[in-house]
């Protein structure tokens, strides 16, 4: 029986969460964490999908290149995973530790070896199984269009160890997160641990893109000894990448020891789980230039390191394509227009957010005259003004490279954009808000809702941006420009007039 004690511990705590989810949300998240199973395969189907859409690029290739484009693939993949393997991870383990599930397993006589199992089963069974094919579907096509056996070895090994180091990343993200509610430093820390996992995909497309734009000729020898590629190039070829993946690999293991042993000295010590002592200010007259509302969602936010972490995120990753566009075509480019509008449009997205800041205070704005139009306004404003530093930035870059009249414009365009989007996000969410008094978490939005949002804004957002890079290669980038900021004025005035016309109280 102590064999399958964890699996039992495991099982015990699905269970756990499905009961609150059906108590806080109601029947329909039930059926959704009922079917945690259909989600994991379909999670798989879709990774597998992915895996085997890129690693068919390496059919394109000459035959002698073939090897070195499925490290190259292989290696994109791998971080891939690290990627969506660190956030689902650490997301989930957040949950147990903020839900107060383990309080039941305390007083049990249950082994400390059971329990720390049943936690990485619940994580790694429960979701992290399907990060795997990320991987080795793609690396069983590499190595068969290939025709490297070492390749497909590499990949699974490669997916393994990945796995591995997001699921230690994981375990530091998901137990500092629960208890920085108060410390400015330990809320500081753990948004930074949040803007790693986030950030890491990106980081590495970044440089390889710069390293690409200054034409670096020993890419590929160095890119084979870089983690995680030099797995897979260790099982190509050996030499020097086998000493680099052994380094990867006790890396991952030390990175997978510390996070298990940091996660579990927060669960047995309750550090997680303890608020710390609030600090009462002195009263004051005086209420500051913001409104109480705006201040109200940046406090809690700043209370909030994951939620804060995934809107900086939504908010940076636009921004921060706009910046290697800018550096590698100039903003005199013929379809400049169309990239500020496009991503300015997805920055809008992460208005979302902020609804699942007000948590169990929710249930307070059923009782208070507040309608969901005016609500929907103040998420919007706080979503803009969280942008003002980073539509900063790109104005500075735009005006830097193409001239202050050209980049006011352009920028002009980026705000109308970002904003129409960010009203018209609002208003969708503010729609799908409960009508009775219930606590608002991320899982409030289902996640189809939010799928066919994105959907909705991409095509949006997209078909201007073609139009507008139709405009600029026929016509010129300054008429484009001043399309898209035609374009973004007649969308926030739509986002306005639906935002009025949301007149309903919660």
């Amino acid at each position: 029986m102590g064999r399958v004690m964890w699996l039992t511990l495991a099982r015990v705590l699905a269970r756990e969460a499905q009961y609150r989810a059906r108590r806080r949300y109601g029947r329909r998240a039930y059926r959704l964490a009922r079917s945690m199973l259909l989600s994991n395969l379909l999670s798989i189907l879709m990774f597998t999908a992915i895996s085997l859409g890129l690693s068919s690029a390496v059919a394109a290739v000459p035959a002698e290149a073939r090897v070195e484009a499925s490290i190259w693939v292989l290696g994109v993949l791998g971080v891939f995973e690290m990627f969506i393997g660190g956030f689902t991870m650490a997301s989930t383990l957040q949950v147990l530790l903020a839900d107060r599930l383990l309080d039941f397993i305390t007083p049990l006589p249950v082994r400390e070896s059971d329990v720390r199992k049943a936690l990485l089963a619940l994580v790694v069974i429960w979701g992290g199984v399907a990060m795997l094919f990320l991987v080795v579907p793609g690396a069983a096509l590499a190595g068969y269009l290939a025709g490297s056996i070492g390749v497909f070895a590499g990949g699974v090994a490669e997916a393994a160890f990945c796995l591995l180091m997001a699921a230690g990343l994981g375990y530091l993200a998901g137990s500092v997160s629960p208890k920085a509610t108060r410390r400015p430093l330990i809320r500081a820390a753990s948004t930074l641990v949040w803007l790693l996992v986030f950030f890491s995909g990106f980081m590495f497309n970044f440089v390889s893109r710069l390293a690409e734009r200054l034409e670096l000729e020993p890419l590929g020898p160095l890119l084979q000894l870089t983690p995680p590629f030099c797995i897979v190039a260790a099982g190509a070829s050996g030499g020097y990448a086998a000493l680099s993946s052994a380094c990867w690999m006790l890396a991952s293991l030390l990175v997978f020891k510390a996070g298990a042993r940091r996660f579990w000295r927060a669960v047995a010590a309750g550090e997680a789980l303890l608020a710390a002592e609030a600090k009462v200010s002195g009263w004051r007259l005086w209420r500051g230039l913001l409104p109480a509302s705006l201040r109200k969602d940046l406090t809690l936010l700043s209370r909030t390191p994951r939620v804060l972490a995934s809107t900086i995120g939504y908010m940076a990753f636009p921004a921060l394509y706009i910046m290697m566009s800018l550096t590698e075509a100039g903003a005199a480019s013929r379809f400049m227009a169309a990239i500020l509008f496009f991503f300015g449009g997805l920055t809008g997205l992460s208005a979302q957010y902020l609804y699942s800041l007000e948590g169990e205070g929710a249930k307070l704005l059923y009782h208070l005259p507040v309608r969901r139009g005016g609500l929907a306004f103040r998420k919007a404003c706080t979503t803009m003004l969280l942008l003002a530093p980073l539509s900063l930035m790109v104005l500075a870059a735009i005006g830097y490279f193409s001239g202050a009249a050209a980049g006011l414009l352009a920028f002009l365009s980026y705000m109308l954009s970002s904003s129409s989007s960010a009203l018209l996000t609002s208003y969708l969410a503010a729609r799908e808000m409960p009508d009775e008094p219930t606590a608002w978490t991320p899982q409030t939005i289902s996640a189809a809702t939010r799928v066919v949002v994105m959907i909705g804004m991409l095509v949006l957002y997209g078909g201007l941006a073609a139009a507008l890079a139709a405009i600029g290669f026929f016509i010129s980038w300054l008429a484009a420009s001043a399309t898209a900021a035609l374009a973004g004025l007649l969308l926030l005035a739509v986002g306005v007039k639906a935002i009025k016309g949301l007149s309903s109280p919660l």
